[in-house]
């Protein structure tokens, strides 16, 4: 049987030694984490990206496509009214102020004139914007007003073709428009660099083609 004074403990460098590998072992754990935190963010913006612009995409086409309708057949009601290469402003008569709300003979109610437009905050973010009326009350309808359609939208472009798929020189001509936009992640990533733009945002390009059938209905 030993004697207390002959049991060793520890020595100081052991000590030392073994606070130096858990140090080591807790700062590659720390890292690990990190990485793994930063790419579940960046997958969770690459995500909202992507959601982002569909929404965005979606609602246009859904919304565009209603271009020139027109049930009660009043001339040039219903309309492309103006085509810029970033911005479309087209009518539609799909309602009145009033109960029943069924369409009348002009294009002042509800969402009948509408704006689709890349605006800028002031922090110079782009952003895309729809401006049209709005009903206030079951009886009424507000003045045109804008509001954001969605946020982080880089680009908005808007290609004007003919039926036979050829560029438009008219609106009259118009009977396809073709929509891309381009979203960025809210957040830069410090890992990566876009290529095209030289910052640390990903991006994502949508691109849909809608055919007018409301107008297409007028040739036929």
């Amino acid at each position: 049987m030993k004697h207390i004074n002959e049991i060793r403990g520890f020595t100081l460098i052991e000590i030392l030694v073994a606070m130096g590998l858990g140090l080591f072992i807790l700062g590659v754990l720390y890292n690990v984490f990190l990485t793994g935190e930063k790419t579940y963010d960046q997958q969770e913006q690459m995500a909202e990206m992507q959601q982002n612009a569909r929404v965005a995409m979606d609602m246009m086409v859904n919304e565009i496509r209603m271009a020139g309708f027109d049930p009660v057949n009043t001339p040039s009601l219903g309309k492309i009214v103006s085509a810029e290469a970033d911005s479309l402003r087209f009518t539609k008569n799909i309602t009145r102020t009033n109960p029943p709300h069924e369409p009348d003979a002009d294009i002042l109610d509800p969402d009948e004139d509408v704006t689709y437009f890349l605006a800028t905050t002031h922090d110079g973010a782009s952003t895309l914007s729809r401006t049209a009326r709005e009903r206030l009350s079951d009886t009424s309808a507000s003045g045109l007003r804008t509001h954001a359609v969605a946020e982080n939208i880089d680009t908005l472009a808007f290609t004007y073709l003919k039926e036979d798929g050829t560029a438009a020189a008219t609106t009259d001509e118009i009977r396809q428009i073709r929509v891309s936009i381009t979203a960025r992640t809210g957040k830069p990533d410090p890992l990566y660099t876009d290529p095209g733009h030289g910052d640390h945002y990903h991006r994502y390009i949508l691109t849909s083609t809608i055919f007018l059938r409301n107008l297409k209905l007028r040739d036929e």
